[in-house]
């Protein structure tokens, strides 16, 4: 029984196996860097609508409340302030008299593992939730 050819078929199995591994690697890489960025972005967000208060209610009765219009324009300027204009994101905010709730949801396309999994992207959701509060 002739061997010929067994080194050269191990040595091919193993390269595609580390092109898998490495493009795992990289494409996962990619989405943690991109999931990182979107939740920086969206804490931004909320905390800057958490600055939208209802300054006549405060004055009148000193309760601390959001105004939610105010709010949420905050948190898109902030948004758009601080999003990296290379990813492709998304911002919905939801903004009441207590809480400013922001959620972004971004993309990240495959590079060698869209081989294997075809052209579908990672889909990459984030939330932060700020409420305005007094100081101690």
């Amino acid at each position: 029984m002739s061997e010929r050819g067994t080194v050269t078929l191990w040595l091919l199995g193993l390269a595609l196996g580390c092109l898998l591994v490495g493009g795992l690697a990289v494409d996962l890489a990619r989405a943690v860097s991109t999931r990182q960025a979107l939740a920086s972005a969206a804490d931004a967000a909320a905390l800057a609508g958490a600055g939208g208060l209802d300054v006549g209610r405060y004055r009148r009765d000193g309760v601390i409340a959001l105004d939610p219009g105010s709010a949420a324009d905050r948190a898109r300027a902030a948004f758009a302030a601080v999003t990296d204009r290379a990813v492709d994101a998304r911002m919905t905010v939801a903004a009441d008299e207590e809480t400013v709730r922001v959620e972004v949801t971004g993309t990240v396309g495959l590079t060698l593992l869209r081989l294997v999994r075809g052209a579908t992207p990672f889909t990459v959701r984030v939330t932060a939730v700020a409420r305005p509060h007094r100081l101690p």
